[in-house]
């Protein structure tokens, strides 16, 4: 069974996220969850994966960051999840529909989604 990006974004620890950008998009099938760690993951992107980053690799160029949704979206990418807090405070205003002409799911994900302990 595979979930949308929508249902996964209701489940904890990923309820504490918010979808800063493509709400429109959330129907989208997760497939698979994926890390990304280089700024060339899109080349290597299946067709409904979900990514996380702490944005890292596409720190201190954001017209890097509105490319890697272009070739996200086109590879069929569920969506790109971002941890803000230490490279970034705050998603660019670039994701929006507005600026990239299609829609694509990204939400910020709070700085700790580790599970309570017991």
């Amino acid at each position: 069974m595979h979930l949308t990006v929508e249902e996964a974004l209701r489940i904890y620890p990923l309820s504490r996220s918010r979808i800063v950008a493509g709400a429109e998009g959330a129907g989208r099938v997760i497939k698979s969850v994926n890390m990304m760690d280089a700024p060339d993951v899109s080349d290597w992107v299946k067709a409904g994966e979900m990514l996380f980053t702490t944005a890292f690799a596409i720190k201190d160029t954001p017209e890097d960051f509105l490319r890697l949704l272009q070739k996200l979206n086109e590879r069929g990418s569920a969506g790109l999840g971002i941890k803000l807090g230490r490279y970034w405070k705050q998603i660019p205003r670039s994701s929006s529909r507005k600026r990239t002409g299609f829609i694509f799911p990204c939400w910020s994900c709070r700085t700790n989604l580790r599970s309570p302990t017991r």
